[in-house]
């Protein structure tokens, strides 16, 4: 193992992705993430916001494809990678160092709200014997039907609940 420092941070994205392509066609996606502490003051009794810490974070291949469609400025997210420092020198001549976190996950934190999942294949699978092949194609992309919850029965729309519903009311409109 080497000695590198792997991270996870939980925080918010401060803007859309940045999609980089570089010459042979591979993707890179650079979202700024940023991270505020929140600090209990015992005198006080009350929570308060701290200094935000703002991080680079770069993504690579399939996650920067994902990343690209997944975050938008706002989403709460939970991001896993490798920490390390990039230096360059500005534009007046001072040497800059900035701290990038190279990913290896990115996720929606759900913590405060929910998210569909929808599964992405780049290569042809495998035929099941007596089934014929299929190839991956751009119909793979698109959201599978939505599914009733509590019956596995497929509806037309997903129902997607007012954030101020309580749990009841959800459940009530599922029934």
């Amino acid at each position: 193992m080497s000695n590198e420092t792997f991270l996870t941070i939980r925080g918010f994205a401060g803007a859309d992705p940045t999609v980089f392509h570089n010459e042979s066609g591979r993707v890179t996606v650079v979202i700024r993430v940023g991270v505020t502490a929140r600090n209990f003051d015992r005198r006080l009794n009350t929570y308060s916001d701290g200094t935000t810490a703002w991080y680079s974070v770069r993504c690579y291949g399939d996650l920067a494809e994902n990343v690209s469609r997944s975050i938008h400025k706002g989403s709460p997210v939970l991001i896993r990678g490798r920490l390390s420092p990039r230096t360059w020198t500005d534009k007046d001549g001072r040497t800059r160092t900035d701290y990038a976190i190279a990913a290896d996950s990115v996720a929606i934190d759900l913590n405060t709200g929910w998210a569909t999942f929808v599964r992405t294949r780049k290569q042809s699978l495998e035929p099941i014997e007596g089934e014929p092949a299929h190839a991956a194609s751009a119909d793979d992309e698109a959201p599978p039907p939505s599914l009733d919850a509590m019956h596995g029965e497929e509806i037309a729309e997903p129902v997607e609940p007012e954030l101020e519903e309580s749990a009841a009311g959800v459940l009530q409109a599922l029934a």
